[in-house]
């Protein structure tokens, strides 16, 4: 489908144009030096000393990070350049498709290894599993630094060189949780907590309008409850706790039947967030945004019309449609578009032919909510297509966006 709108804010100083061509405080379980209360946190925890270097003063442990990962590289490389200067001994740094399945290790973040996923699992068990919570301990030859994002990784890290990095090792193991603390609210979908959702949205055809309300929303929620929500495309396999977003690839989705139309729908434990057209779909992530307290039950569900909604919010701050043609008609409406025709645009082609702009209905029609351009040649010619503004619209703040469809391959 191909669909143009314009969007302008009443007061910007910048133009953009897209076209188709930390938390307060912590509660946190530590051993210490100890191993007394460790089982408490997990049987799976090791409480055998951490010993860094061996009798020759040579390093015990090596670091492995995942492979590919240039945020958590970047965090081993800090952590080995402390080690090194900590313990007088070289480490070995490396990514986690060495093996490494009887070796001694330090686990930085999410690798391939099973005690990262165990010590995660650990961590959400004593802990919320907000963004910036994270563990550090030991579980056989392993000591695991892992959290729910790589920022607390980073942290954890830190905290890591910080206070374990002792030449005489760490008698009764390592085991550490850290659960970020701030002024939260606990909110909530009919009972599930909205920290563990997902927010989807279509892999195609979905606005840089409703993208922006989307990452806005994904900032509310980590300052009302401190967790972050990830946003995945509908390409994606569908999950229990989900916030859907415009016409996704997922069951349950209702299309909106006018173009102003937008809503809320809370249904169990999936919301939908849709609209008639780019703008009013934004406009139901931004009405979203307002429930965001307490438990958002069914009821709660709300629906509107975007003009009518537009009133409430301040103009000199939010984008508002101006301008735009979704082709639900039969014919391209020319007080929108100056239709170039055979006439009004030429070049030289290859094989001694000319390039033109056609106006045969059977090469540029619209049909079915699309604008098309289908290319043709005959003995003498190249026909294509052209739609212009140049004397329809103009404009001087704000965004153009457009979305199309376009073939694979070679032309004439």
């Amino acid at each position: 489908m191909k669909r143009f709108l314009c969007l302008t804010l009443a007061v910007l100083m910048a133009v953009g144009l897209l076209c188709a061509c930390t938390s307060d405080g912590d509660t946190s379980t530590d051993n210490g030096t100890s191993g007394g209360g460790i089982s408490v946190i997990d049987d799976r925890i090791s409480t055998e000393k951490v010993n860094f270097v061996d009798a020759n003063n040579e390093s015990v442990y090596r670091i492995v990070r995942p492979e590919g990962d240039d945020d958590l590289t970047t965090a081993a490389g800090a952590l080995f350049k402390k080690m090194k200067e900590a313990l007088g001994t070289n480490i070995k740094n490396v990514d986690d498709t060495t093996d490494g399945a009887d070796a001694y290790e330090i686990l930085i973040g999410h690798t391939n290894r099973p005690e990262s996923q165990q010590a995660l699992d650990i961590l959400l068990k004593k802990a919320a599993g907000r963004y910036n919570d994270f563990i550090i301990c030991t579980i056989g030859k392993k000591i695991v630094i892992n959290a729910q994002s790589n920022g607390g990784v980073k942290s954890a890290c830190e905290y890591f060189a910080a206070n374990y990095l002792k030449s005489e090792g760490i008698d009764g193991g390592i085991a550490f949780v850290f659960e970020a603390k701030g002024d939260f609210e606990t909110i909530t979908v009919n009972g599930e907590n909205i920290g563990k959702y997902t927010i989807v949205r279509p892999l195609y055809n979905s606005s840089y309008l409703t993208q922006v309300e989307l990452e806005g929303l994904v900032s509310a929620i980590y300052e009302k409850t401190g967790f972050m929500v990830d946003i995945a495309y509908d390409s994606t396999a569908a999950t229990d706790l989900e916030i859907i977003v415009g016409n996704c690839d997922r069951e349950g989705v209702q299309f909106a039947s006018n173009y102003g139309d937008w809503s809320v729908a809370v249904s169990g434990k999936k919301v939908y967030l849709n609209g008639g057209s780019a703008h009013a779909t934004a406009m139901a992530v931004s009405e979203f945004k307002k429930l965001l307290s307490g438990d958002i039950t069914d009821a709660k569900s709300v629906s509107g019309d975007y003009s009518t909604t537009l009133q409430s919010y301040d103009r000199s701050t939010t984008y508002s449609y101006v301008w735009g043609d979704d082709f639900d008609g039969d014919k391209i409406d020319t007080s929108k578009w100056w239709h170039i025709g055979e006439n009004g645009w030429k070049s030289e082609g290859l094989n001694g032919k000319t390039s033109v702009r056609s106006s045969n209905p059977n090469d540029v029609y619209v049909a079915d909510g699309c604008f098309y351009i289908c290319a043709r040649e005959d003995d003498n010619f190249y026909y294509g297509g052209m739609l212009r503004t140049q004397i329809t619209m103009t404009y001087k703040y704000g965004y153009i966006e457009t979305s199309a469809v376009l073939p694979h391959g070679d032309g004439f």
